[in-house]
C-alpha cells in the first residue's frame, strides 16, 4: 500500500513559536504518520510586506497547497488578526481546519 504523506499548514508566529514547535514534534514522533510541513518558513518573513492584503495573498499561497490547516488555539488571543486570516483563507479554499489546544 502506498504511503500517505499529509500536507499540513501549521499556524504560527515566529516570535512565539513554542506551540508550533511542540505540535511539529508531536507530528514528527507519531507512529505511522507522515507529513510535509507547508507552513510559512521562518526565512519567508511575510510580515515585512506592506499591506494586509499582500500578507493574505502570501498566506493563501501556502494554505492552498495544504491538505489541512492546523490552528493552535493558544495563539489566537495574541495573534487574533492573522490567525483569523488563516482560518478565513482555509475556509475560502475549502480546506479542513483542525483546532489544536496544546
Amino acid at each position: 500500500m502506498p504511503l500517505r504523506v499529509y500536507k499540513l499548514f501549521l499556524s504560527h508566529a515566529w516570535d512565539y513559536d513554542d506551540d508550533y514547535n511542540r505540535l511539529a514534534r508531536l507530528l514528527n514522533t507519531a507512529d505511522g504518520f507522515h507529513w510535509r510541513n507547508l507552513s510559512v518558513p521562518s526565512n519567508d518573513r511575510i510580515h515585512n510586506l506592506s499591506t494586509g492584503e499582500q500578507i493574505r495573498v502570501a498566506l493563501a499561497f501556502y494554505i492552498r497547497k495544504a491538505d489541512c490547516a492546523l490552528i493552535c488555539a493558544g495563539m489566537y488571543c495574541t495573534h487574533r488578526e492573522w490567525i483569523q486570516a488563516e482560518i478565513d483563507i482555509a475556509q475560502e479554499l475549502g480546506k479542513p481546519i483542525i483546532g489544536i489546544e496544546l
